[in-house]
């Protein structure tokens, strides 16, 4: 009984926190970040990261409770293994996130973008770029390499407006030219940024 209370809980949270960031996605950027030891750091907001980490830990508890209740009930080996790494799936996805508030940054340097994760680090050179585009919807840049690797930096991510303005002067020109869209949103962004940064 206990554990089908904390299934329900579980589910009923799961739901109004979904609500919550289907609300909240688009918050406005901090565009506008003073450089760590003389670098420019974008982080994801922390808060995302803590409600993504709990969306996920959610189905993990109502999976323990129904594998508790299973193991009370003598269910057999094979179902309460397939629970058991059924659980384990969102339960390390959660970790991850919370992680991630802490964790997970991008570094701007002179010569390339670096995106240090969880347990990857991965550098792209400005000239390895070919293409970058804008994603107005899910509102993400993605960068191309001329290695065929991928890069998404989503726009609220914070000091995104510092981070286009070094964009438009390092990136190729040819990078620059594939999208419009792309480059417009970077000059906006880097133009909120820079008067952002008088006001302050």
């Amino acid at each position: 009984m206990l554990w089908d209370t904390i299934a329900l809980l579980t589910l009923f949270l799961l739901m109004t926190t979904g609500r919550y960031l289907s609300v909240h996605r688009s918050a406005p950027a901090r565009l506008h970040v003073p450089l760590t030891s003389g670098r420019l750091l974008l982080r994801q907001p922390r808060r995302k990261c803590f409600m993504l980490g709990l969306a996920a830990l959610f189905p993990a508890l109502v999976l323990g409770g129904v594998g508790a209740s299973a193991w009370r009930a003598g269910a057999g080996k094979a179902g309460l293994l397939a629970t058991a790494v059924a659980m384990l799936v969102p339960l390390a996805a959660s970790v991850h996130q919370f992680l991630s508030a802490f964790l997970h940054r991008i570094v701007v340097h002179g010569f390339g973008i670096e995106r240090i994760g969880v347990l990857t680090r991965r550098m792209v050179r400005w000239d390895d770029v070919a293409s970058i585009a804008y994603n107005p919807f899910h509102r993400w840049f993605f960068v191309t390499t001329s290695h065929g690797s991928h890069l998404w930096l989503p726009e609220d991510l914070r000091g995104i407006g510092d981070f286009a303005a070094v964009a438009l002067h390092r990136l190729p020109a040819a990078a620059l030219r594939g999208d419009p869209a792309a480059r417009e949103a970077l000059e906006d962004l880097a133009a909120y940024a820079a008067a952002a940064s008088h006001a302050s």
